[in-house]
């Protein structure tokens, strides 16, 4: 709860300790609760490479912000919720949400766009869940590969959905939803 920059801090650091790897950087936008010495020193001590948007360019962040309203503003919309329960109702809800975009949707990447003419002819590749799609990168141990397959396996979709949609009509019950599991490093 708050944009202060030690709970930012915070909460990326609880981020990147679960993360199944070693990011190489990180890049934000210009908040306040980012451009800080806080972050400098956190970056300089975790070996990441810091970058930022450049100032009064809002397109910078295009592929971030377009996530943000496919998988935040669609979700929750655009209220603002800073009272303790609603945070933590919140918390619950992208757990569940998590789980059930990374092990459960498929989405197709754009390979190419050609022009012909006035139109544009785009190309996808094939369907595949970001978690097929982390497993493929080869950036994982086979241990962790493993892990990811069995807890993919283990998942029923519906079952995410529907508690997605019991979360999304009564905030109240963020209490029984089921915590994220952490990876096997």
């Amino acid at each position: 709860m708050g944009r202060s920059q030690l709970a930012v801090l915070r909460e990326l650091t609880l981020i990147l300790d679960q993360w199944p790897m070693k990011p190489w950087g990180i890049h934000t936008d210009n908040g306040s609760e980012f451009l800080n010495a806080h972050l400098k020193t956190f970056c300089a001590s975790r070996n990441l490479k810091f970058s930022r948007s450049r100032p009064y360019r809002k397109n910078d962040n295009a592929h971030v912000e377009q996530k943000n309203g496919f998988l935040v503003r669609q979700l929750v919309g655009y209220a603002r919720y800073d009272q303790p329960e609603q945070v933590e109702w919140l918390n619950a809800l992208y757990d569940l949400h998590d789980l059930y975009y990374n092990f459960c949707l498929p989405t197709r990447k754009l390979i190419k766009k050609q022009r012909q003419g006035s139109r544009v002819k785009k190309t996808f590749d094939t369907a595949k869940t970001p978690v097929e799609r982390l497993i493929e990168s080869g950036t994982l141990s086979p241990v962790q590969i493993q892990w990811l397959r069995e807890f993919q396996a283990s998942q029923d979709p519906l079952a995410l959905h529907r508690q997605l949609e019991v979360l999304l009509s009564h905030p109240e019950t963020s209490a029984n939803v089921t915590p994220k599991p952490v990876m096997a490093t």
